[in-house]
């Protein structure tokens, strides 16, 4: 197996939201600057500005410490005569588009300030399209919280060139009632979907409005704080969404998981096929450390990790054909 370094202990790591809205928005009466504000007084280093099919892409909030990343959030109209329904309850397929700079656009992008259409929703190829042309114009895309848009399992495995999606999704989780995706991601690596989880916020109200502002972040290893590192960084899964703990260092050295992180109650490493392992401690105790002999068995493993209050961290997930030295193969005539 090799050894490789996961999270980097001597790799900054910086903190950002990937979704948040502004009174840009029809759904949110917070002043761009003043939504911003907030979040740089929390200690966050990066924020998607992502207000509903209105596009951002200035430098205008941007400090030494402090970027926006360029982009929007992205909805289907119904279809006139027929509602395609992701589930029991039609509700609308959301994605957030992320500008990279390092790829060129084979289609001119959205400028500061431009409305997006929003297209009209035919179902599960109309969506596919929708990404690859925002991928075309030089995006990276995220789907949006899939347990409040009633995704099916069976069709988030058919949704294709989303680098992540939303775990944790506040507004859904606090406002609404729902809870995070962690079954549905399993159900995709273990049907071989790999796809990274991030955090979003996905604030509509501020100050004493509402406690979405602040509830997760995602933290990006990356050498340097600017807009190109943090999407290089987020395209290439070298970061963690977290509600609360934070994760100092993963390696992997002689078949064996190291980890340092923040005071945690609990640590679970959830393997498939078959089952990982989980370690709880006592009342009024926490870990800061942990170690585990890979089980070369599995398809993938990932991490979550719970601090004494609750929160969670969840990493990206390890697949085992990445880092064992041999290929594994069935014996099969």
């Amino acid at each position: 197996m090799k050894d490789i370094v996961i999270i980097d202990p001597a790799c900054p790591q910086w903190k950002g939201n990937l979704h948040m809205h502004t009174n840009r928005s029809s759904d949110c009466n917070t002043d761009y600057i003043e939504a911003l504000n907030e979040y740089k007084s929390k200690g966050y280093n990066f924020i998607l500005v992502s207000d509903h099919e209105i596009y951002w892409a200035s430098e205008q909030a941007d400090s030494e410490d402090f970027y926006t990343l360029y982009g929007a959030e992205s909805a289907f109209n119904r279809h006139p005569k027929r509602q395609y329904e992701l589930a029991e309850e039609a509700k609308s397929l959301h994605l957030n588009i992320i500008q990279d700079e390092s790829v060129a656009a084979e289609i001119p992008c959205f400028e500061h300030d431009q409305i997006l259409p929003r297209p009209v929703d035919f179902g599960l190829d109309s969506w596919n399209a929708c990404i690859e042309r925002y991928k075309k114009m030089g995006h990276i895309v995220m789907l949006n919280h899939p347990n409040w848009s009633r995704l099916a399992p069976e069709l988030m495995l058919g949704i294709h060139g989303c680098f992540a999606f939303e775990v944790f999704n506040g507004g859904s989780i606090w406002e609404v009632g729902c809870y995070t995706d962690d079954a549905i991601w399993d159900y995709c690596l273990k049907h071989g979907k790999r796809i990274y989880a991030a955090a979003g916020d996905d604030t509509h109200k501020y100050a004493d409005e509402g406690e979405c502002c602040g509830s997760s972040f995602n933290m990006v290893s990356t050498p340097v704080l600017n807009r190109r590192s943090i999407v290089d960084g987020l395209k290439s899964g070298n970061f963690y969404p977290s509600t609360g703990p934070i994760i100092y260092e993963m390696r992997i050295e002689n078949s064996t998981l190291y980890m340092r992180f923040s005071p945690a109650r609990s640590i679970r490493i959830i393997g498939a096929p078959g089952h990982g392992v989980g370690k709880l401690m006592p009342k009024n105790k926490t870990i800061e450390e942990y170690s585990w002999k890979i089980d070369n068995k599995l398809q993938y493993f990932r991490i979550v990790i719970a601090a004494p209050d609750g929160g969670k961290a969840w990493t990206q997930p390890v697949f085992l054909e990445d880092i064992l030295e041999e290929p594994r193969y069935n014996n099969v005539r």
